[in-house]
């Protein structure tokens, strides 16, 4: 049950089978020892990865919660969005990558810790597409040179343009987040 809420969650749940495998192991051990399988995933940090992996199983397949997650509720449906998230990924066959990759991880980790060791990990390669992305084009550096600002600026007026091309900052996040995937 670890193991398989572990690799679903590593891989944003991108394969239906993974869900329909949790949820046959649920089936078939109903007797399944929840309160304890639960008390592991905390030890190891991982509750909200075996709650979203039940959830899902729940959502997907129509089955009920164990009791014993059930009394869980409250950190479920803190994981609602998550779920949706996973199943608009099966509705329209486009798995969470890219930075809803990362933002998908950040909200499945269990605390600061958790967070700061993926930062350290994957931080610095997503910091690069950011920055890959803001960088002056041809096309800046030519407004650039016939309004006669200095180059320096350019770093500012790329975003700028950003924002004025995509029709405001949330339309230039969600552009952003297209870009990098």
């Amino acid at each position: 049950m670890l193991a398989l809420c572990a690799h679903g969650t590593k891989e944003a749940w991108e394969r239906l089978g993974l869900v329909v495998d949790l949820a046959a192991l649920a089936v078939r051990h109903p007797d399944l020892p929840w309160g304890w399988v639960l008390d592991r995933a905390r030890e190891m940090r991982r509750e909200r990865a075996v709650l979203l992996g039940l959830a899902l199983a729940s959502a997907c397949l129509g089955r009920d919660l164990p009791p014993a997650v059930s009394n869980q509720l409250p950190k479920v449906e803190l994981l609602r969005p998550l779920c949706r998230q996973v199943m608009r990924s099966y509705q329209t066959g486009q798995p969470i990558k890219g930075l809803s990759f990362h933002c998908f991880m950040w909200r499945v980790m269990e605390g600061a810790v958790d967070r700061r060791v993926y930062f350290t990990n994957v931080g610095p390669s997503v910091l690069a597409k950011l920055g890959t992305w803001i960088l002056p084009t041809d096309e800046d550096y030519r407004v650039c040179q016939r309004s006669g600002l200095p180059d320096f600026l350019l770093y500012l007026f790329r975003p700028l343009r950003i924002l004025r091309r995509c029709g405001g900052p949330w339309m230039a996040v969600k552009s952003m987040a297209r870009r990098l995937g």
